[in-house]
């Protein structure tokens, strides 16, 4: 099969599905055996060192025209999500070795994507990692030390799978690094990834701008290297480059063993700027730990390729909704956290698109700026909030900006915000269909300066658009929540 190897091209070994199947039951077993219910974390990288926001900056006009392929295509800023990790199934102290983990999650990427279930998300993930190559090289040999590592195999056995993969292991071993800070050393994919056509594919790899690096702390403390990035990113803005290495021979650089280093040169297609930020709370370590990350929400256009992503997409995917089912969570949005005050250094979307132009909306609401929040709508818009007027005040049809205003105002003096933030954003952000209305999702605390009570909930907005004003808004929450905080007798 040597001589008929061809660039891009996938070759699974025999019986990988079972192979997968019995890594899929392993792990489960495992995870079941290490953590009761509710406490359930990740088989692989379960350490967070931290959530942070990006962005992943693409201009294509400074690439050669075979390089703008997928997210690479189009100019365009995109928010990100980027969880930095370490691999060991049972977290250690910062100075031992291990394997670190860099998990990019790019959102507002427009088209359909690889999986079934996330036909219509707008998640490109990218995993890398500190080391340059996977330890194991198949699905088989992998399943086999996973069958080690999380104790499947016992005894006698145990023993000599141990001996008849050792190889393996000692490469595994030899991947662990110790590191000062996780802003200041480079990622890589260590597996391929189509890029465009089937006959391309690449590894990607994620290289720092800056050449410092910290020295390992004399008495280090066990979360040392989320210090380290606490004390970074509260200082200045971090970049990195984002590259691709294309396989050139597909003996030399083989698509099926993850073992092999390609020797091809890199071509950067992106940059990841961290802004200077404090992400040290128990919010982003929540929303961290129930986020889901896998190579498979992806594109076709980079579609993973090769038995170890293969394996992956099973895995991962079962593993995520064990997790969450055993914890009784539910996956993170990742829109979710992106707050509205925090939106200013993050060019989400083009500037004239509906979604912006809410979200512009959205941010003069926060910082009650009602001149500006009025400028953005027609003189006829008509705004909808459900309830009973009588029950809330605030509740019913609003029409022309003076009667959007007069809402404005009756609120100010009924209500105070105590919590306002952004959950999620969909739709207003297609070409095919600029009127497609933008439906947001935001949080909120409430407190009723009659009654002294509070109210806190979810509620959506449907805000419809045209020629780039808003016409109307449509307001759905928890009217039973709310009328019981105006409510003087209850």
């Amino acid at each position: 099969m040597k001589n008929q190897l061809k660039i891009g091209q996938e070759y699974p070994i025999k019986g990988e599905d079972q192979y997968i199947f019995k890594m899929v039951q392993d792990i489960k077993a495992q995870m079941a055996r290490l953590h009761s219910p509710g406490s359930v974390s990740r088989q692989a990288h379960p350490k967070q060192h931290g959530l942070v926001r990006a962005e992943f900056i693409v201009e294509p006009d400074q690439l050669r025209e075979d390089l703008r392929v997928g997210i690479f295509a189009t100019a365009k800023t995109y928010p990100a999500w980027i969880r930095f990790s370490s691999f060991s199934t049972k977290p250690k102290p910062d100075i031992k070795k291990d394997v670190r983990g860099m998990a990019i999650k790019v959102i507002q990427v427009a088209g359909h994507k690889l999986l079934s279930a996330e036909l219509h998300s707008d998640n490109q993930d990218f995993l890398l990692v500190s080391n340059e190559t996977f330890a194991a090289r198949d699905v088989h040999r992998f399943q086999r030390v996973v069958s080690i590592v999380t104790g499947s195999v016992r005894g006698f056995k145990k023993i000599w799978e141990i001996l008849a993969n050792l190889r393996t292991l000692l490469r595994a071993r030899s991947e662990f690094v110790r590191v000062s800070n996780l802003l200041q050393i480079p990622y890589w994919s260590t597996t391929p990834y189509q890029f465009g056509g089937e006959s391309r594919a690449v590894k990607y790899h994620v290289v720092p701008r800056s050449n410092h690096l910290d020295p390992i702390p004399k008495k280090p403390k066990d979360w040392y290297l989320r210090e380290a990035m606490i004390r970074t990113l509260g200082q200045e803005d971090v970049w990195f480059d984002f590259m691709v290495q294309f396989q050139e021979d597909p003996h030399e650089m083989p698509i099926e063993d993850a073992t092999v280093k390609w020797s091809s040169s890199f071509h950067k297609v992106a940059s990841i700027r961290i802004p200077s930020q404090d992400f040290a709370s128990e919010e982003e370590l929540r929303s961290g730990r129930n986020m889901s990350f896998s190579p498979w929400h992806s594109l076709p256009a980079h579609r993973p390729l090769g038995g170890l992503n293969r394996a992956r997409r099973a895995i991962y995917s079962h593993m995520s909704a064990f997790r969450m089912k055993e914890n009784e969570a539910q996956a993170t949005h990742p829109s979710r956290f992106l707050k509205l005050k925090k939106s200013n250094n993050m060019a989400t979307t083009p500037t004239n698109s509906n979604r912006a132009i809410v979200m512009q909306m959205l941010q003069a609401f926060e910082k009650k700026d009602v001149e500006k929040v009025l400028s953005f709508m027609t003189d006829d818009i008509i705004w909808f909030t459900q309830g009973d007027p009588k029950a809330i005040p605030f509740a019913g049809t609003h029409k022309g900006k003076k009667g959007v205003l007069g809402m404005f105002v009756k609120q100010g003096k009924l209500i105070t915000a105590q919590e306002f933030q952004l959950k999620s954003i969909s739709g207003g952000n297609t070409d095919d269909n600029p009127e497609e209305p933008v439906v947001v999702t935001i949080h909120e605390k409430v407190l009723v300066l009659a009654t002294k009570k509070t109210y806190e909930m979810d509620f959506s907005l449907t805000i419809s658009l045209k020629d780039q004003k808003v016409v109307g808004v449509v307001s759905l929450m928890d009217t039973l929540a709310v009328a019981r905080a105006f409510d003087t007798v209850s």
